[in-house]
């Protein structure tokens, strides 16, 4: 059991391993041409999934014949004040940068509707050796572009490279058409010496306003940054920003749910738990999805990211229309079809994200199979999945703007918020993981075997290696030990039905460091809402909505519910067959 669990738990597994201090400094980007109206995403190169094998043999001079345009941009060691990231500069624009775990960056340019993404560089030490399959940060032999005091090599076989990318993607928008194209990176010179933290001993974690480390050490807010929060309104995506949503009816399903707070510092419960908050989705089985098992297949970041994202799609169908819509997204399908992760072998949620929001995220209902063998869930990407109505991603991001910025504050206030986030975990910090406790809180951890790099002057947290994607779904305190409530992708049999309550306030397992988002653009997605409204239950009590006139009786067999309606009927409008589907779903929602 527990050998299976560890053959599951990967989360990247390409041969890269760099950190913020590494890549911080100017770099020049060679960008190549770009097409306009691409429904697909371009390879750059790249096998679909993506692949340690095939990366290797990418030739730049192949892929990107023509050089177009080079940028030079300088990747900066301080947040942005509107805590969207750290900052960027090219020429007089400033945009913002997060690395992408340790394998990439991605760098965007609001002022010119301009973003790239690539993964660092890599090759064999030897080039008459043969890959490793599945390489990783164990089998990189030497580095280039590190800084000193930097972890040494573990391995034997790769070069990683720190100051030059593999092909990228970039793309620039012009009005309402998406440019897209490919380009590479390479370093042109250092970024100023910065103090790094040390990363010895117990894990070091981020308080609920500054970042602080086992010596107590703490760092300010810029001044600046914090006369913007008092006088700005910005997106209300940017998890360090909870302000009020005016126009988002609330969810009364649960009647202790809050409205949004509109303000930084207004109080959060002390329980919360979106399973209760939109209970009655399902009158049988999960309201966070139906898809637990991510089968023989180390997609933990596909399956999280998916069940994270359609439980917002949920939210926000319930806030805009008032109706539960039971949304179930397909994780197989960005599993085998993106050229941005590995499939089975490892990725990043944040890339999934991405995926999302330039393909869309189709339904459950297109998988072929809904087998979890490995042979099943490794097959070639079915295209025709595509063909479905998506749901796209608006944005997404890590909470806290940047990769290894999250604090425990700003994750309880984003899932209050928008939803689940996608966290990520040291497994071998764990040891009760294994069976999840059946469900009761975890405060056993062995912190001291992630390993470790150091952070940066009081602005980065120090890196831990995370091995797995789990789904924060909410939080609680029991006699006074806080605690996450997070869902796991290894079967309904683990935990308590798939959850398990994880200690929470110390950053344990590192699962306070890299929190996930995504918001819906339900705009974009309206061909896939107006298919799950048809689907859905309506709510006749949603805060925001008028109170209506006394309505004449239903004509049998039909009736009107007092909670909530649903299997409306076109020739009884707001009257619902009185079927045992509905039945079942009004007696869960009556015992409420």
């Amino acid at each position: 059991m527990q050998f299976l669990i560890y053959a599951l738990t990967v989360l990247g597994d390409l041969p890269l391993h760099c950190l913020y201090q590494d890549i911080a400094g100017e770099w020049e980007f060679s960008a190549g041409t770009t097409v306009v109206g691409l429904q697909d995403i371009l390879t750059c190169g790249h096998s679909i999934p993506n692949h340690t094998d095939s990366m290797m043999k990418i030739d730049p001079h192949k892929v990107m014949p023509m050089q177009a345009a080079t940028y030079t941009i300088e990747l900066k060691l301080e947040r942005h004040a509107f805590g969207t990231g750290l900052i960027a500069k090219m020429g007089k624009d400033t945009g913002y940068w997060t690395m992408v775990y340790d394998e990439g960056i991605e760098v965007r340019f609001p002022s010119k509707n301009m973003e790239f993404f690539a993964h660092f560089k890599f090759s064999l030490l030897n080039p008459s050796d043969k890959p490793v399959e599945n390489g990783n940060w164990d089998h990189i032999g030497k580095y280039e572009g590190r800084v000193e005091g930097s972890a040494p090599p573990r391995g034997d076989i790769f070069l990683c490279k720190c100051n030059e990318t593999s092909m990228g993607w970039y793309s620039t928008t012009i009005g309402r058409d998406i440019h897209r194209g490919c380009f590479f990176g390479k370093k042109k010179s250092k970024g100023p010496e910065r103090k790094m933290q040390k990363a010895e001993g117990s894990v070091m974690y981020l308080d609920e306003a500054n970042l602080k480390s086992t010596d107590k050490q703490k760092a300010p807010t810029p001044p600046d940054a914090k006369e913007l929060l008092k006088k700005l309104e910005l997106p209300k995506n940017l998890a360090l920003l909870a302000m009020k949503q005016k126009n988002d009816p609330i969810i009364k399903t649960d009647p202790t749910f809050q409205t949004q707070p509109n303000h930084l510092n207004a109080t959060l419960p002390l329980n919360f738990d979106w399973r209760d908050a939109m209970s009655g989705m399902h009158p049988e089985g999960d309201d966070l999805g139906k898809e637990l098992d991510q089968g023989a297949c180390g997609s933990c970041y596909a399956i999280a990211a998916t069940l994270a994202f359609q439980f917002r799609v949920r939210v926000a169908l319930l806030r805009k229309y008032s109706v539960l819509a039971p949304v179930n997204l397909s994780w197989r399908a960005p599993t085998q079809c993106s050229p941005y992760t590995e499939g089975c072998d490892g990725g990043f949620s944040f890339l999934v994200y991405r995926h999302f929001k330039e393909v869309g995220a189709p339904p459950l209902a297109c998988d072929t199979s809904k087998e979890l063998t490995a042979e099943a869930l490794t097959q070639k990407c079915n295209k025709q999945c595509y063909d479905h109505n998506k749901f796209f991603v608006k944005d997404y991001g890590y909470v806290g703007g940047f990769s290894q910025g999250s604090t425990e504050e700003t994750m309880m206030r984003e899932i209050y918020n928008n939803g689940p986030v996608v966290v990520g975990i040291a497994v071998n910090a764990i040891p009760e993981l294994y069976n999840g406790k059946e469900g009761k809180l975890i405060t056993d951890f062995t912190n001291e075997l992630i390993p470790k790099e150091p952070g940066v002057d009081d602005v980065i947290q120090p890196w831990l290696w995370t091995t797995h994607a789990i789904v924060a779904v909410g939080w609680g305190e029991v006699n006074g030990e806080k605690f996450w409530v997070v869902r796991n992708s290894w079967g309904a049999d683990w935990g308590e039905k798939g959850y398990t309550l994880i200690r929470r306030g110390q950053n344990d397992a590192a699962i306070e460091l890299e929190a996930e988002w995504a918001t819906v653009d339900l705009e974009k997605s309206q061909a896939a809402v107006d298919e799950a409204l048809k689907s859905g239950f309506t709510f006749g009590k949603t805060f925001g909505a008028k109170e209506t006139t006394k309505l004449p009786p239903c004509a049998a067999p039909y009736y009107r519910p007092h909670v909530a309606t649903g299997f409306l009927s076109k020739d009884h409008p707001d009257c619902v067959e009185k079927t045992e589907a509905h039945d079942k779903h009004q007696t869960v929602l009556d015992a409420k």
